[in-house]
């Protein structure tokens, strides 16, 4: 059997940028794609022959791949990551795809079944209808750019693809496009749109459906004369297919399908996207599988950096990287007033050491780190809360009775044994123990008031001036204690559990406005002046006084949105494997960036600075760190933790987000 991945020939070149060669994916007339590694992540690196960097466009060529991949996102395209055109080599890094190209699949297995067909066109027609939305027309869409990985499938090179805007002209007597899968209005030279690239689509659906070239001739001038002038021979393609391709393949294109409308009608479930089963037949997924496990072998990804890196001497001590300890050496500040950390300026892909490190975390916390004036709470090893400078790691004081929740700000609310107790966020010192009520949760805090549900199922709202209870009511609909959670803000207090959000009035706990969400346990409302805004199956923004509807976006992913976050008049959510900025006015979307793998929804994303972090539901993959100026990601921050612990995070004062998984708790600089 053909190995998966090959060895670079002798001459290749070891390295280009920051990724290190380590195999060959693909080879051919244009050039060669290679396995690199580094920056912590895969890569295929694109090259082109030398001999064809004395054709003119050919640079070009490679600058308009890079400008039409960074117009458009989408989870069905392959991403970008870096490039250098201007060297003696160009290159061009996109993610790696552990999966064969559609024509491999073919040729070796013969063609697809019906459902796996229909879910490659419902996922090729959604890339095709997020480069339409940018104003992209791929133009070479055929089944050698197209991959097959077991979790969906993604449209690759953008060489030929052209920008809405982009004057540049093809030159005289050259069409864009491969043999027998171009356009009729392709071939006659014509101006090309969208449409174009559904016809190209509906022959490479044909030919996964059927195992042959639905245009091919003994020379590339009959394959051109068949596509312009004769119709589709489309014998031996399933019927359930025949209606839908055929509109494909209309010489028209004003009577082509849209992408939108052909994603719909082939498949509107997304089965691509779905984990419940693979979309592929086995004998595919094997290959996929193959590639994966040969890329592990050559490049394997070192998560995170070792308990020897990270820390000295016992389990407790912090360690100051490099960088850190000549910050720390020489900062100024009080001690209520940490000095703010230098924003990171590294640049995309470069991970920053850790401000500070530490190791005496709980294995399984009780709560995530918590900002709470000039310090940042963590759960500690003991059962209690240790409060540390969040700029040097300093701890600055330490409770030992067992605390199971906190809630922050400058005078921070911990659940001690079942007691709430408000304390000192500089020294730590009680100012208030309410003994007459026992809680077992803390639900939020604002106004001066803590919200809280006890063993009797009903929601508490104590005051934090003197203990005394506002009022007490039964939780308003049937949820598990432990999946209830909630937002407050000014009149309001949110209560998110078993689907739904109630809002219930901080002055006597009456329901004021119910709304269904289809949230899933422990995604929470996100609150400010003027509005809600809920996950869950939709990403709505209600107006807070009735609940009615301002604006709605939908889920790209099976999974809904999760906890969204409001900053200066955005909405940070996640959708799957995407992050998502939302314009909180509007209900437009800002920009999306695609994880490699799916995010977790639990947690809201923390917002710092210039930068969006989303931990990964496998908390082995880390944290994303995205610019959100740039729209893109930053880096990927992975360390060692215990067990499944997940990430959790918060921004804390000092220009710095501590993160904490499980006994290992990490400060990493803002942007």
């Amino acid at each position: 059997m053909t190995p998966a991945i090959t060895a670079p020939a002798p001459g290749a070149p070891r390295t280009l940028g920051p990724y290190r060669l380590v195999g060959v994916l693909g080879a051919g007339g244009m050039g060669t794609v290679y396995l690199g590694l580094g920056r912590r992540r895969r890569a295929a690196v694109k090259t082109v022959l030398p001999e064809l960097l004395r054709e003119p466009g050919m640079r070009a060529r490679f600058q308009r791949e890079v400008t039409a991949a960074a117009t458009v996102r989408s989870p069905y395209l392959t991403r970008t990551l870096d490039s250098d055109l201007d060297g003696a080599i160009p290159w061009l890094a996109t993610e790696f795809v552990p999966g064969p190209t559609l024509a491999t699949a073919v040729e070796r297995h013969g063609a697809l079944p019906v459902p796996a067909v229909r879910a490659l066109g419902g996922a090729l027609a959604r890339a095709l209808a997020a480069l339409g939305d940018a104003g992209v027309v791929h133009r070479d869409l055929k089944p050698s750019n197209v991959l097959l990985p077991a979790d969906r499938p993604r449209v690759v090179d953008f060489g030929i693809a052209r920008v809405r805007g982009d004057t540049t002209l093809t030159v005289t007597g050259q069409r864009p496009g491969s043999v027998g899968y171009m356009s009729p209005e392709q071939v006659l030279g014509g101006e090309l749109g969208p449409p174009s690239d559904v016809f190209t689509l509906g022959a490479v659906l044909a030919y996964a459906a059927t195992g042959r070239h639905l245009f091919h001739g003994d020379h590339p001038a009959m394959a051109s004369f068949l596509i312009a002038y004769e119709e589709p021979d489309l014998t031996g393609l399933p019927a359930a297919l025949l209606p839908v391709l055929r509109r494909c393949l209309d010489r028209d294109p004003r009577r082509r399908p849209a992408p939108a409308e052909l994603a719909e009608e082939l498949d509107p479930q997304g089965a691509a996207r779905r984990r419940t089963a693979s979309w592929l037949p086995a004998p595919v997924a094997g290959d996929a599988a193959r590639l994966e496990r040969a890329a592990d072998e050559l490049a394997p990804l070192r998560v995170g950096v070792t308990r020897r890196q990270l820390f000295a001497g016992a389990g407790g001590t912090v360690l100051l990287g490099g960088a850190a300890a000549f910050w720390y050496g020489s900062r100024g500040g009080t001690r209520d007033e940490p000095a703010a950390a230098p924003r990171w300026t590294g640049a995309p892909g470069e991970v920053p050491p850790p401000l500070w490190s530490y190791r005496q975390g709980a294995a399984k916390p009780a709560f995530g780190p918590v900002a709470a004036g000039p310090v940042v709470l963590t759960a500690h090893a003991d059962g209690g809360v240790v409060a540390h400078d969040p700029v040097s790691g300093e701890e600055r004081w330490r409770r030992r009775t067992r605390v199971d929740a906190v809630l922050g700000g400058a005078a921070p609310v911990l659940l001690e044994d079942g007691v709430p107790t408000v304390v000192d966020a500089a020294s730590g010192q009680v100012r208030l123990r309410v003994e007459g009520v026992r809680l077992s949760r803390l639900l939020a805090s604002d106004g001066g008031v803590v919200y809280g549900t006890g063993s009797d199922r009903r929601i508490h709202a104590l005051r934090l001036a003197d203990g005394g209870r506002r009022w007490r009511v039964a939780v308003p609909f049937e949820a598990d204690g432990a999946d209830l959670t909630a937002t407050a803000g000014g009149d309001l207090l949110l209560l998110a559990g078993n689907g739904s959000v109630t809002a219930l009035s901080a002055a006597d706990g009456a329901v004021v406005w119910r709304r269904d969400t289809g949230a899933r346990a422990g995604v929470a409302p996100a609150l400010a002046e003027n509005l809600v805004v809920l996950g869950g199956e939709r990403l709505t923004g209600l107006d807070p006084g009735d609940g009615s509807l301002l604006w709605s976006v939908t889920a790209e992913e099976d999974d809904g949105f999760g906890t969204p976050a409001l900053d200066d008049g955005r909405v940070y959510v996640v959708d799957g494997s995407q992050l998502r900025a939302v314009d909180a006015a509007r209900g437009t979307a800002s920009w999306t960036v695609l994880a490699d793998d799916s995010l977790a929804a639990d947690a809201a994303p923390v917002v710092a600075g210039s930068g969006v972090y989303a931990a990964l539901r496998n908390p082995e993959r880390g944290i994303l760190v995205v610019h959100r100026q740039r729209a893109a990601e930053q880096y990927r921050f992975t360390a060692a933790g215990s067990g499944d612990a997940p990430w959790r995070g918060t921004a804390a004062t000092g220009n710095c987000v501590v993160w904490q998984r499980g006994t290992a708790v990490h400060a990493l600089p803002g942007l």
